[in-house]
């Protein structure tokens, strides 16, 4: 209960990075990654749109390493580091699009638009890599569950599941978190949560033959 840092900033929009040990604010015009609790500035690039960007769609990774965000005037999706020198951008009808999210460790852009189309983007090479069709809510967060090869596409209360090859392999309504303890999803209904277990098909598999008694 006890205040352990405090720092002003400039920006009404802020995003906790790093598992909660930094957030991502805007300083004067420049986006900063700052320690939560020193208030020491671990990064910064020069770029308000990451942070302030009115109507047009913008993102940080949850590892604070990567940052993207929509070029209204040149119709182009910008994407950059605060680690490594570089900018991807990916010409796209950025007047459509309503969500940005980053998946850092496959380097891949998701990106929503107004009707819920989703499509990914390899942003080392700027390329397609997969066209989802409509998924409903779109994709606000990404979160890689590198123990296991999954990747989880988030929106507010669904999620889908993602295999390496960026195929949808299970839908998760009311996904909160994942257990990666006990390889289980938390499940938030609005009056109860559950811990389910995430099961492979080896694994239903071998349940149905053991409920058959085969």
């Amino acid at each position: 209960g006890s205040q352990i840092s405090m720092r002003a900033t400039t920006s009404e929009n802020g995003k906790l990075v790093r598992n909660g040990e930094a957030y991502a604010a805007l300083e004067e015009g420049i986006t900063c990654i700052i320690d939560v609790k020193t208030g020491d500035v671990l990064a910064s690039v020069e770029e308000e749109r990451i942070i302030e960007n009115g109507l047009m769609a913008s993102t940080v990774d949850e590892e604070g390493l990567y940052y993207a965000f929509s070029d209204e005037e040149n119709k182009k999706v910008v994407i950059g580091s605060f680690e490594d020198e570089g900018i991807i951008e990916i010409p796209l009808n950025v007047n459509a699009v309503e969500m940005l999210a980053i998946a850092p460790n496959s380097k891949t852009l998701y990106v929503t638009y107004l009707d819920e189309n989703v499509e990914a983007y390899d942003f080392m090479t700027g390329n397609l890599a997969m066209t989802y069709g409509i998924l409903n809510g779109g994709v606000e967060n990404v979160v890689e569950l590198d123990n296991i090869g999954r990747t989880v596409l988030q929106s507010l209360s669904k999620a889908y599941l993602i295999n390496d090859d960026k195929d949808v392999i299970a839908f998760l309504q009311g996904y909160s978190d994942y257990n990666a303890k006990n390889d289980s999803f938390i499940i938030d209904d609005t009056s109860k949560v559950y811990e389910v277990k995430r099961y492979e098909v080896d694994d239903l598999i071998k349940e149905a033959e053991t409920f058959l008694g085969e």
